[in-house]
Formats: structure tokens, C-alpha cells, sequence
């Protein structure tokens, strides 16, 4: 696989996304343990420690399914996945390690799909589907017990409603950290995870202490991030696949999303972000390579690799 060096020792994967080949097919279902057992444990950890603090007893957190929360849950989880939409589509390179790293985890969980155009509506697409479900579910219901229902029930004891929101959100990012990665993309994460958190702490408070309504946000997003994702990767390898050629053209076609055979700006910024992440050229770099153009084609596209190899160790900030 064609990759470039551009300010770093190690090689960067041009193609952004990891192909998944070992998996292919196949749900891993090692990964879906991990995930069920540190939920679970997560979940029992905290009940036991909201128990021993008698967190359990304020008032608010309490679980009734009903209509109008369930709405309010689906309206908060809507807007968490178009501040996660933005992040998605954004040319910051800080993003682009993050959205790397969620395609790197969805394709580790639920496999590369070869085909997936021929198996719209097949057994396969629905056995994701339900996976990523169950999943999202679990994860929410134990995340928001703890988060929401236990931590920030615990801090209303002694803050004000919108106070102990904020603060289980802090938390709440500074609980996904990742101690492989590096400061800059915990920050990230942090950072992150803090606003979704808030979202769904405001669909706490709305909803008076009804876990319902921001279990219901959480896993709308969640199952948006793991099926969608899965989805539209396969769909866009499938594509670069297809397309063929060496690695550089490979990675052309993975982030040419429209599928027309050229890229804007912004899509190129977009996969230099999935590629170089932190190491991405500057706006200024970026501004002198691209010059006068327009849409470009794998020609032009290659031509500004090759420009970025010969830049190699000068950028990226």
C-alpha cells in the first residue's frame, strides 16, 4: 500500500482506512465480548457504587418509557449526529485521526462486506443491523445509568441542575480516554465525547430525570455511528476496489465520495485529514500546492503527492 512521509517517522497509510481483508465477512465477535463485558461491569460497578452512596435516593433518576421522552430522545440524538456529521466532513486534520479511528473500529467489528450493493436487504445487512442494535443499546443503557442516572443525580445533591450536567459531560470524555493514543488526539476525544455528553444530559434534565429519554438519544447515535459507517465504507471500498490501480489511485477513488471521478478541495483536505491526521499540510501549505485549481483528477491528485513527499518534514501543524 502507497504510503507517505510527511513529517513523522512513521509511515502513513495513504489509504486512511485499514482494509479489513482478515475480517472479511464476518462479525468478530472477540470484539462484541469485550464490549458487552466492560459494559457490564461498568454498569454493575457503578450501581454498586451509587448504592454504597446512597445516590440511588435522589429523587430524579428514574426510568418510565413513554411517548413524549422517547421524542425528546430521538430530537437530542438527531442533533448529536449533525455535530457528529460535521466532524465527520471536516478538514482539521485532529479530526481526521478520530474519524480514522471509528471506520478502523466498526470494519474490526462487523467486517469488511465485499459486494454490499448486491446484499442491500440481505441476511447480512440485517444480522449488522441487529448486532449494532443490541450494542448501541447495551452500551447506552450502561453509560447513562452511570453518567447520567448515577454520577450527575449525585452531583444535583450538591450543584444545580445544569451545573451537574456539565460536569458529568467532563467526565463523561475524560472516561473514553485512550491511553495508546497520543495527548492531542485524547484531547480530541475529550472534547468530543464532553458535547455529546452534554446532549444527552440535556435530554436528562428535559426530561426530569427520566433515563429513557437520553438512553434513547445515546443509542440513536451510537447505531447511527456503527451501521452507518459500516455501510458507507464498504459501499466506498467496494468502489475504490473496482476502480483498481496503485495505491495512490486507490486512495483517490476511497475519498471521492460522489463517485464522479474528481475531487474539490475540501474532499482532498478531507482524506489528507484520514491520512496525515495531525501531520495534515497547513492552510497555508495547502493553499500554495492547490494553487488555481479547480476539480481535479488522479493525475492532478497524484501530482500533489508527490508534492507533499517532496515536503516531507516541513509541516503539518
Amino acid at each position: 500500500m502507497t504510503r507517505l512521509e510527511y513529517k513523522t517517522e512513521k509511515d502513513v497509510d495513504v489509504g486512511g482506512i485499514i482494509e479489513g481483508e482478515d475480517d472479511a465477512g464476518r462479525v468478530n465477535f472477540r470484539v462484541v465480548k469485550d464490549i458487552v463485558r466492560n459494559q457490564g461491569l461498568l454498569y454493575l460497578g457503578s450501581t454498586f457504587t451509587s448504592s454504597r452512596w446512597h445516590w440511588e435516593n435522589y429523587p430524579w433518576s428514574h426510568i418510565h418509557i413513554n411517548p413524549p421522552v422517547l421524542y425528546l430522545g430521538a430530537i437530542i440524538g438527531a442533533g448529536v449526529i449533525g455535530t457528529g456529521k460535521l466532524v465527520e466532513t471536516s478538514t482539521w486534520g485532529g479530526f481526521g485521526d478520530i474519524n480514522k479511528s471509528t471506520v478502523e473500529m466498526v470494519l474490526r467489528v462487523f467486517g469488511r462486506e465485499k459486494g454490499m450493493e448486491a446484499r442491500i436487504g440481505k441476511g447480512r445487512m440485517l444480522e449488522v443491523a441487529i448486532l449494532a442494535a443490541v450494542i448501541s443499546l447495551g452500551t447506552a443503557i450502561a453509560e447513562e445509568t452511570c453518567f447520567r442516572g448515577q454520577l450527575v443525580s449525585g452531583l444535583a445533591m450538591s450543584h444545580d441542575p445544569a451545573t451537574s450536567v456539565v460536569l458529568g459531560a467532563v467526565l463523561f470524555g475524560l472516561a473514553h480516554v485512550n491511553l495508546g493514543s497520543s495527548l492531542k488526539d485524547n484531547m480530541v476525544t475529550i472534547g468530543l465525547h464532553t458535547m455529546t455528553g452534554a446532549g444527552f444530559g440535556t435530554a436528562f434534565i428535559l426530561g426530569g430525570g427520566n433515563l429513557a429519554g437520553c438512553i434513547a438519544a445515546h443509542a440513536i447515535y451510537d447505531f447511527q455511528v456503527f451501521y452507518d459507517t459500516w455501510y458507507k465504507t464498504n459501499i466506498q471500498m467496494d468502489y475504490a476496489e473496482e476502480m483498481g490501480g496503485d495505491g495512490v489511485e486507490v486512495f483517490f477513488h476511497k475519498i471521492d465520495t460522489k463517485r464522479v471521478g474528481t475531487l474539490g478541495r475540501k474532499e482532498v483536505e478531507r482524506g489528507l485529514g484520514y491520512a496525515l491526521g495531525w501531520a495534515k499540510p497547513s492552510k497555508g501549505e495547502m493553499d500554495e500546492i492547490w494553487g488555481g485549481r479547480g476539480k481535479i483528477g488522479v493525475i492532478e491528485f497524484r501530482a500533489i503527492v508527490e508534492e507533499l513527499k517532496k515536503r516531507g518534514g516541513k509541516g503539518g501543524r
